[in-house]
């Protein structure tokens, strides 16, 4: 069974991840773009990376519970909507899904903005190009173990599962995606092909937030770990878990315009921050 497989399984078992000490920033990340969007960012928090875990959020110094981490302003978060905004060539992309009844079952409420990170993680221009310049420095880590970037004979190994046939599910709905881009943008396709395509889908997959989906710079930070129980869960014990267990608590201000991360329980100093996706299986979160 191929290591990176195993790997994965033995993260989603234990959960456990041993912090590589942080050496001097010397680039801008995004906590760094939060800040320049005039959104606010606790000094007791810095991107840092785990042996296990890879990137995510830390603490630099003792947290206290209900401390604010991170106030991401509105017009700081990226959907489909500011994509546009910030690319008006992708209006045809829209115009043209929502005239074509056929193009409309083919992609997903995530396609336009997975084309417009594909377009940015070129040029990285525009609002977003510093968050994009970070994302795409740690390009290989968040999406290229992915099973969709396996070889087939690595995908083989997963026959006889119900992983290989979402994978391969997941890659087909990948690709009509990518044929309904590229037919109402032609030109896209002499610089984009259907692996940039799947890159950009799997990081905007990964780390969007509610429906429609949303990239919330900093937030999607955050890894996720849900804690192993120590009694049966029930269909009525099962929310009442994951919120006791949650670390962090996500919230959209409406008042302050602004979403906001908050820790639910006391962290200590080097301690990762985390998130709780929901309780899915491993596959879901193999096939994104």
């Amino acid at each position: 069974m191929r290591c990176r497989w195993l790997t994965i399984l033995l993260l989603a078992i234990t959960g456990t991840c041993t912090l590589v000490a942080g050496r001097k920033k010397s680039v801008p990340d995004a906590l760094d773009w939060i800040k320049e969007c005039g959104g606010w960012v606790s000094p007791g928090v810095q991107v840092n990376s785990s042996v296990q875990a890879g990137r995510g959020l830390y603490t630099n110094r003792k947290i206290d519970p209900s401390s604010l981490l991170i106030s991401l302003p509105f017009n700081c978060s990226l959907s489909a909507d500011t994509a546009i905004e910030d690319m008006k060539g992708l209006r045809k992309l829209q115009i043209h899904i929502d005239a074509n009844q056929t193009a409309r079952s083919l992609v997903s409420n995530s396609t336009l903005l997975s084309a417009y990170v594909m377009l940015r993680l070129k040029n990285q221009l525009g609002r977003f190009g510093l968050y994009l310049q970070d994302l795409k420095r740690h390009l290989h880590a968040a999406v290229m173990e992915l099973p969709c970037f396996w070889s087939s004979g690595e995908l083989a190994e997963l026959k006889g599962t119900y992983a290989f046939d979402v994978v391969a599910t997941h890659k087909i709905s990948l690709a009509s995606q990518y044929a309904v881009i590229t037919h109402a943008l032609p030109k896209l396709k002499r610089k984009h092909s259907m692996s940039d395509y799947m890159i950009s889908a799997s990081l905007v997959n990964s780390r969007t937030i509610g429906s429609p989906p949303v990239l919330l710079p900093g937030i999607d930070l955050t890894n996720h770990f849900l804690p192993k129980p120590d009694y049966f869960l029930a269909m009525g014990t099962i929310e009442t878990f994951v919120n006791k267990t949650r670390g962090t608590t996500y919230a959209r201000n409406a008042k302050a315009g602004v979403y906001e991360l908050r820790v639910n329980r006391p962290h200590q100093q080097g301690e990762e921050v985390f998130s709780q996706y929901g309780l899915v299986s491993n596959t879901h979160y193999l096939a994104r």
